[in-house]
């Protein structure tokens, strides 16, 4: 269960890092802010759904298929993420 968090963990603070470095004027609502609100809250929600459901290997599965998706997603667009001043 632990990994599963940290991965989604890992996901959040790099598309945080990403939304910091973007022009202020630019930050609404874009992708990385979609990407850091869901990683959030599998983050919040898994733990919670394993409490009251405990034993469900699927959906471990899934998250965790969810979380390497976000993580690889969020380096992906950390590595092609244009300057600052082309915001």
């Amino acid at each position: 269960m632990a990994i599963i968090v940290v991965v989604f963990l890992a996901a959040f603070l790099l598309t945080f890092f990403q939304y910091l470095q973007t022009d202020p004027k630019r930050r609404v609502l874009n992708l990385r802010f979609a990407m850091m609100a869901g990683a959030i809250i599998c983050a919040i929600g898994y733990p919670l759904y394993n409490f009251f459901s405990p034993g469900d290997r699927f959906a471990s599965w899934v998250l965790l298929a969810l979380g390497l998706f976000l993580l690889t997603v969020a380096y992906y667009m950390f590595r092609h993420m244009p300057p600052r001043d082309v915001y």
